[in-house]
């Protein structure tokens, strides 16, 4: 049985890919990719704030695009999850919501529920 499995890795696990080191990599600009094959196993290094490892025996490197952050209100989005999360819990229960709402817009999430 095969099984894929993709995984975060420590610059000591690598296992001797041939991927450039953590200094060179900080040396490059974020967004910054590196891949390596060893065998059936894919290594893949990126730089976004900090190096990341990666390794895979499943999945190949996708080319990239640019992304955007999205760091509107990020309290008032976790509000809107812990939120949706007490509703959806209470409805499992059969309980009905029984005090409104905050009184400023919770946004797409609570719509959803």
């Amino acid at each position: 049985m095969k099984i894929a499995c993709p995984t975060t890795l420590r610059e000591d696990q690598l296992g001797g890919a041939p991927v450039l080191s953590r200094p060179h990599m900080n040396k490059k600009a974020r967004g910054s990719m590196e891949e390596a094959y060893t065998g059936c196993v894919l290594s893949v290094k990126w730089k976004d704030n900090k190096v990341v490892s990666v390794a895979s025996n499943k999945m190949r490197a996708q080319s990239l695009q640019k992304v955007k952050r999205r760091r509107n209100n990020p309290n008032l989005s976790l509000l809107n999850f812990t939120r949706n999360l007490v509703i959806a819990v209470l409805k499992t229960y059969g309980v009905a919501k029984k005090r409104p709402g905050p009184k400023y817009p919770l946004g797409s999430a609570a719509k959803s529920v």
